[in-house]
């Protein structure tokens, strides 16, 4: 038996529905093709602000956002720190706890 290109083809994955591209990611390498989501910025106002451009200074921010790699089944939560290009992922079951541990300070707080 002879085998075609098409034999011998990776297959795309299709894109988990929260995906920016939503394409498959064909023009990359099967082991980059990894489903991101839009990422969400939240600033970080108590920290110094960073230079962005000649005239011009950002707040420092983390941005939050969903990556499912590709042999994942499921998505993780990262949160990457662009003053310092650090990240830190976590499971969607660690991100709910975050979350549950975040809201019970805010909390807290409000009712303080």
């Amino acid at each position: 038996m002879t085998l075609t290109q098409d034999d011998l083809r990776v297959p795309l994955r299709p894109c988990a529905p929260w995906c920016r591209d939503g394409d498959g990611h064909p023009g990359e390498h099967p082991d980059d093709r990894s489903c991101w989501s839009s990422f969400n910025p939240v600033p970080l106002t108590m920290h110094p602000a960073v230079r962005f451009g000649p005239q011009e200074y950002l707040y420092a921010a983390v941005d939050v956002f969903l990556q499912r790699r590709p042999e994942a089944d499921s998505p993780v939560l990262m949160l990457h720190n662009e003053a310092d290009d650090r990240e830190m992922t976590m499971t969607l079951d660690e991100a709910v706890m975050l979350r549950d541990a975040i809201t019970a300070l805010l909390e807290t707080a409000e009712r303080a």
